[in-house]
């Protein structure tokens, strides 16, 4: 990625500035294991059916080494020259059938002397042949495609699966290098919207001595939304971060790991003697998880839990979400036989190739 680009707009903000300013860390977790019949049935990709199996699919640095959250949050992903190569052959193979499909379309009868109708069903076959390679290339072929920048909670330290080109002050027990948080500035960087009226800010963290390491150590971490347009913004996206690596206090309350609080002992301790519900966020729904992380940001709701936090933890956290939400039902979700599924999946596959 590309540092000077990320850092130019960049602006230092003082650790004053975010002293006492604590969004609490929340990020939705979708729990609900049942896939919808696209992501289950599989059509016409044999691939799929027959020479990929779960294992393959979770099998990443992320998904295996850094799956327990008490341990370890990633915070930023890079793209690396591996990954505009995998961008390519996702994008090749598209770009073909949709020359076939328009040589098809806009060609008065014949398609290089054969039938327009034969024309159509070579198009359709390239879909399937699309279809099964790009599945086989993203799980069979594809290596190590994106940089990992993540925060390790018991070292306190910010960590890159990138090499740097001087020997890093620490290496995790992945090898990886690892970075002490307080040697990193807090910059707020300014873009105009998309829609070209006022800025959106966002949260850059740069290593003192970044020149030394490669320009490595930087974290480029993006607003939270449109409206995410002030310093003070950015300044509690990072205490989230800061409150996260507090070691005196328990996981933060938040549904993303909510799997992984009885991993660590002072959570599960912290979780027993005030008689928190055991998977407490997964009978939420999704939708109902980011409506009560908008509320969260909302200043009678901040000012409200400031008070009710100060006088539990001495800092701002979301205090016994347990007794101020309840889990609503979910809709349910219209179901498709196999048989049916498969017919769509198939459909599909042979229109766009996916």
């Amino acid at each position: 990625m590309n540092y000077v680009y990320y850092t130019k707009f960049s602006k230092r903000i003082s650790p004053d500035l975010y002293r006492n300013k604590v969004l609490p860390y929340f990020k939705s977790q979708n729990f609900n294991e049942e896939k919808s019949f696209w992501f289950e049935c599989f059509g016409l990709n044999l691939v799929k059916r027959y020479l990929v199996d779960e294992s393959d699919k979770s099998d990443s640095f992320e998904e295996s080494e850094l799956a327990d959250k008490s341990k370890y949050l990633v915070i930023e992903r890079r793209m690396n020259a591996r990954k505009r190569l995998d961008i390519f052959f996702y994008i090749l193979p598209f770009v073909i059938s949709f020359f076939i499909l328009c040589t098809v379309v806009f060609n008065s009868e014949e398609l290089f002397g054969m039938p327009i109708w034969l024309g159509l069903i070579i198009f359709m076959l390239w879909n399937i042949v699309v279809c099964n390679f790009i599945y086989f290339y993203r799980y069979k072929l594809s290596l190590k495609n994106e940089d990992l920048v993540y925060l390790d909670r018991a070292n306190n330290t910010i960590n890159f699966t990138e090499a740097t080109q001087s020997e890093p002050p620490l290496k995790d027990e992945f090898g990886n290098a690892a970075f002490p948080v307080n040697e990193f500035s807090v910059n707020a960087r300014f873009l105009t919207k998309t829609q070209g009226t006022g800025k959106i800010a966002s949260l850059v963290l740069i290593h003192e001595n970044i020149e030394q390491y490669n320009r490595v150590p930087w974290v480029h971490i993006h607003a939270l939304s449109e409206y995410h347009g002030t310093v003070e913004h950015v300044t509690k996206q990072w205490a989230r971060y800061q409150r996260y690596l507090d070691l005196s206090l328990p996981l933060p309350d938040s549904p993303d790991m909510e799997l992984h609080r009885n991993n660590e002992p002072l959570t599960k301790e912290f979780d027993v003697q005030n008689k928190r519900p055991e998977r407490f966020w997964c009978d939420f729904s999704y939708e109902q998880q980011t409506d009560i992380e908008t509320e969260i940001g909302n200043d009678a709701f901040y000012n409200e839990q400031y008070q009710l936090s100060k006088k539990l933890f001495d800092t701002y956290d979301l205090v016994s979400p347990w007794i101020q939400f309840k889990a609503s039902k979910s809709k349910e979700k219209v179901s498709f036989s196999p048989l049916v599924g498969n017919m769509l999946v198939s459909t599909r596959q042979l229109l766009i190739g996916i």
